[in-house]
């Protein structure tokens, strides 16, 4: 009992520390560019439904070799027998007295079975053919992963560039229109003394009103890019996103033409080897059409109390000889 009310005190301890814990808000992140780049390529939708694309296809290859593969099957059966049957016999055929029967059981009281089957792809150039078209495939899903991937760097790097320029151009209007409300300011004291006239003033003011739109609007738009980033890295939308790296940094690690290649090789470009890929493809797909007008050939063997070996030899015309 003793120890029943300790526990009890315990649980409502920790009860308590648990509610006296202060409410967690959302996390606020932060990303240089190339943090940004580097988590999208792993957190963003469309990396993780690229990689079960690509392990969609390592399974499908495993399933196509696990075809060829000895095909095991074994069952067991027990019978037990609660009122075997039995047969009734003249007495006299056991050295009984005559006019008499003798029962006699027919089965037995309880039996058990064992059986084993193994059949066996021997020969078939459609299977051969698809094993090679299952390896290039996975070879394709492998390439159009890393392009993927290139393409979620390239448009998160897109979106964060496009935030910074648009943070720049909200600055530099904020900036500007402070500057004309001052001048504003200024002029409408000249209006006053009457150095000036109204159509003067009435300009200024809708010089700023035309700002002040812009503005608006470039806090949308930078409210829509931050959305859009979001998105690209895979984070929810509530949360809080602070770009780290700013535009000069950025311009500044931007490759220019003196720091990139000069010599062009398709031999490197992603998009080319994935085409020479799917070429081959192409041909496998025909070699294996006209494979499935050749014969193929499969053993089977099963034991069931005797033992039964078989060749079958399949016809494109579906006509089965037996060996």
């Amino acid at each position: 009992m003793k120890r029943l009310l300790i526990l009890i005190n315990l649980v409502f301890m920790l009860s308590a520390g648990l509610m006296a814990q202060p409410a967690t808000t959302n996390a606020k992140r932060a990303f240089t560019l190339k943090e940004a780049m580097d988590y999208a390529v792993i957190n963003s939708y469309t990396a993780k439904t690229s990689s079960i694309d690509m392990e969609k296809a390592k399974r499908q290859m495993n399933e196509l070799i696990g075809i060829g593969a000895p095909q095991i099957s074994g069952s067991v059966q027990y019978n037990y027998n609660i009122k075997p049957p039995v047969a009734f016999f003249p007495a006299a055929f056991f050295g009984g007295p005559p006019n008499e029967f003798q029962a006699i059981t027919i089965s037995p009281k309880q039996n058990s079975t064992l059986g084993l089957s193994v059949n066996q792809l021997l020969l078939d150039g459609t299977y051969f053919i698809g094993l090679q078209a299952a390896k290039k495939f996975k070879e394709i899903s492998v390439d159009v992963n890393q392009k993927d991937l290139i393409a979620i760097k390239a448009d998160v790097a897109a979106s964060y560039y496009a935030i910074l320029v648009l943070e720049e151009n909200r600055k530099i209007l904020s900036e500007s229109l402070n500057k004309l409300n001052d001048t504003y300011s200024q002029t409408e004291k000249i209006y006053k003394e009457g150095l000036i006239e109204e159509n003067d003033l009435d300009q200024l003011k809708l010089i700023i009103s035309t700002l002040k739109t812009t503005q608006t609007s470039l806090d949308r738009q930078v409210e829509l890019a931050k959305k859009l980033l979001k998105f690209q890295l895979g984070i929810d939308l509530t949360e809080e996103v602070t770009l780290t790296d700013n535009l000069d940094k950025v311009l500044a690690d931007t490759p220019n033409e003196s720091t990139m290649v000069s010599s062009f090789k398709a031999e490197t470009n992603i998009d080319y080897q994935i085409l020479r890929k799917q070429s081959v493809l192409a041909d496998l797909n025909y070699k294996r059409v006209v494979a499935s007008y050749t014969p193929s050939l499969s053993g089977f063997l099963a034991t069931n109390g005797k033992t039964l070996a078989t060749a079958t030899v399949c016809w494109p015309t579906n006509l089965n000889t037996t060996v």
